[in-house]
This record gives C-alpha cells, structure tokens and sequence, in this order.
C-alpha cells in the first residue's frame, strides 16, 4: 500500500493516511486500489488546485467528475 498511516493518540478514534498526490507518480488505479482497501471517506488536499490540474491530470479531472465513496475537501485557493 502507498497510503502511510499517521499514528493518532489513543483518545482519537478513527484514521489518517498521508500519501503524495495521487496519479502524480503512480497510476490512477493503484491509488483507487489503495483508497478502497484503506476504507478512505475524505481526502483533504493542500496543494492548490491548478496545481492539481497541471501535475496530475488524470486526478484532476476524477476530482471533477466526482461520483467515489470518498469526499474531497480543502484545497488551497492560491
């Protein structure tokens, strides 16, 4: 699995996994293998999104069709 596991404190329920953005190294498919069996619900992004467009254009154009079991939110605007 490309997805690491951020270690949270025993107090907080549930998980966080850090990845680079998907499709950018690896094939889009790998990374959607990888969220399905990670279970992912939200994916919070911090790279701004023509950023995402440029880079990574099978993930940008996935972001805009939508329709996955997981919602993503928090791009940066700049």
């Amino acid at each position: 699995m490309r997805l690491r596991p951020l270690v949270l404190p025993s107090e907080i329920s549930g998980r966080v996994w850090l990845s680079a953005m998907p499709a950018r190294a690896e094939r889009w498919e790998h990374f959607l293998a990888d969220a399905h069996e990670a279970q992912l619900t939200e994916i919070v992004c911090l790279t701004p999104w023509h950023e995402i467009a440029s880079v990574s254009p099978s993930y940008g154009a996935a972001l805009e069709a939508g329709g996955y079991a997981w919602n993503s939110n928090g791009w940066l605007t700049n």
